[in-house]
């Protein structure tokens, strides 16, 4: 996967333009033991962030736009699954950052049927 952002300041918010790629091959028994099918999946892309910094916090929230598609090989008649669209989200967060580690905590939801936390930490060697 891929993910770049840029990030630039309007005293005293922060604005973040963000996309991100991820692609994935899954080849393996999936619909019967001993078979080899192939499951393809990818998911792509972009949102927008706004943060207020508090002290050593910033809290943020933003929008996006994504599609995902997948694609699955059944090995034992070649039959071809296919799946996909485009979904909309919205993001809240707080993130705090020192001089060499950041953590951010974030939940992420979308229209109709995801929603999920996010904790992830950085440090700078």
């Amino acid at each position: 996967g891929l993910e770049t952002g840029y990030r630039f300041a309007l005293a005293p918010l922060q604005l973040e333009l963000r996309g991100f790629f991820l692609s994935a091959e899954i080849e393996g028994p999936i619909t019967e033991r001993g078979s080899s099918d192939l499951f393809e999946f990818s998911n792509r892309g972009a949102d927008i962030r706004a943060g207020y910094p508090l002290g050593a916090f910033r809290l943020y929230g933003g929008v996006g736009r994504g599609e995902t598609q997948t694609k699955q090989t059944v090995a034992s008649d070649g039959a071809r699954l296919e799946a996909g669209g485009a979904y909309m989200y919205l993001l809240a967060g707080v993130g705090v950052e020192g001089e060499d580690f950041a953590f951010t905590l974030e939940q992420s939801r979308t229209e109709d049927f995801l929603s999920h936390f996010i904790l992830a930490g950085s440090y700078s060697f």
